[in-house]
């Protein structure tokens, strides 16, 4: 396997070498357990539980109406306003989106599974077992 001299053949080298990688990373996919589905879950629920068990216990937030403007995750019940400078809250912060990072990367390989092994995920939940 020596270098390519022409440019035609360098592209055939790279379109070799791409395909490889595809049917890699699909069979990888293909692969995955349906497990990653809950671990998606579970991932999402830890950065959200932290960062709002860090908001109720430290007096850098204090609470406040759920549709007022100082409420930074509207999203959650029970909305509270922080001091966003404070180091423990830059922490939970970064680990919130950290969680939240990771559980988008395995939902994104269950969806990925569906989409290129649809026949696979029918067979395993038609027999869980």
């Amino acid at each position: 396997n020596s270098v390519p001299l022409r440019l035609d053949d360098a592209i055939e080298v790279l379109l070799k070498k791409m395909n490889a990688m595809l049917v890699m990373m699909e069979l990888f996919i293909s692969n995955m357990p349906s497990l990653v589905g809950s671990l998606a879950l579970g991932w999402a629920s830890l950065g959200v539980d932290w960062f709002k068990w860090y908001e109720e216990t430290y007096d850098a937030c204090h609470p406040v109406a759920y549709h007022n403007s100082a409420c930074v995750f509207s999203e959650f019940p029970g909305c509270f306003a922080c001091e966003t400078d404070r180091d423990g809250y830059q922490f939970v912060l970064h680990f919130h989106y950290l969680c939240s990072t990771i559980a988008f990367i395995f939902a994104s390989f269950l969806v990925g599974k569906i989409i290129i092994a649809f026949p696979v995920v029918r067979d395993e939940l038609a027999n869980p077992t």
